[in-house]
């Protein structure tokens, strides 16, 4: 049996812009034994190149290419499937992690037994140039919660999930205008857990104009069709949730934006 506690995924795609930054986060994590799988999915630039020159050396790292486009969600599954670790983080590769994030962070499951934790976290500018006000989520995110959104969500680069508590757990096969990471989230409370907060900033998502979650009106619509489309949820319930949702999400965004701090 393999003696790694914790794997991360990284689903990449033309990243190469990125890539320095966001192996460095992992690197420099003061948990040093992990394993960091990263999915290429299908990059037409030279980001597999990149990878590969950065972490030549170091068995840590695995780059696997993915046999088609499938998005990030089907690349985190190819990487959940191959994982040793018991503990899965995500990391997108455009986001990076502050030093103490998997140290802190596994503590806290193991301390807890929890199967589901996120932690805050602070968008940054696109060239990292500036970092928006903490984002702090809900102390225990249940399934109403995941919904109208009150406060920060998890954000996949803060979510550690227990897999030997959760073995079956993985990214659901959708079409890519819908939020695979909430159906995952929301997977994770049908099944009788529910989200927990650790309450430290532990990590950056940074904020890339081409995103899907940059185009506003799109993310906002998606999620209405996730809501009564795909959910099933009653016109009234679904209209009231998601009002809560696109008012709360604009001031979240509106208040952790980088463009808005001193």
């Amino acid at each position: 049996m393999s003696d790694i506690e914790v794997t991360v995924i990284t689903p990449m795609y033309n990243a190469r812009a990125w890539l320095e930054g966001h192996i460095a986060s992992t690197r420099a994590q003061t948990l040093q034994h992990f394993e960091h799988i990263i999915i290429d999915d299908c990059s037409t630039d030279d980001s597999v190149e990149v990878a590969q020159r950065l972490t030549a050396g170091d068995d840590r790292y695995k780059i696997v290419r993915a046999p088609k486009n499938g998005g990030p969600a089907a690349a985190r599954n190819i990487g959940i499937a191959q994982a040793k670790g018991r503990y899965l983080a995500f990391l997108d590769a455009d986001d990076l992690w502050l030093p103490q994030k998997l140290e802190r962070q596994l503590a806290f499951m193991k301390q807890t037994g929890y199967a589901f934790t996120y932690h805050d976290y602070c968008h940054i500018s696109h060239d990292g140039s500036k970092v928006g006000k903490r984002i702090e989520g809900v102390e225990t995110m249940d399934i109403r919660a995941l919904h109208v959104r009150r406060k920060g969500t998890c954000g996949c680069l803060s979510v550690m999930i227990d897999h030997q508590q959760l073995p079956a757990f993985k990214f659901p096969d959708i079409e890519r205008s819908l939020p695979e990471d909430f159906l995952a989230w929301l997977w994770v409370m049908k099944q009788g857990q529910i989200g927990h907060r650790l309450p430290e900033d532990l990590a950056r998502y940074r904020l890339v104009p081409a995103s899907r979650s940059a185009n506003k009106f799109a993310a906002a619509f998606a999620v209405w069709n996730l809501y009564y489309r795909v959910e099933k949820l009653p016109l009234i319930k679904a209209t009231w949730w998601w009002l809560h949702y696109a008012w709360n999400t604009k001031r979240l965004h509106k208040e952790s934006s980088p463009e808005q701090q001193a």
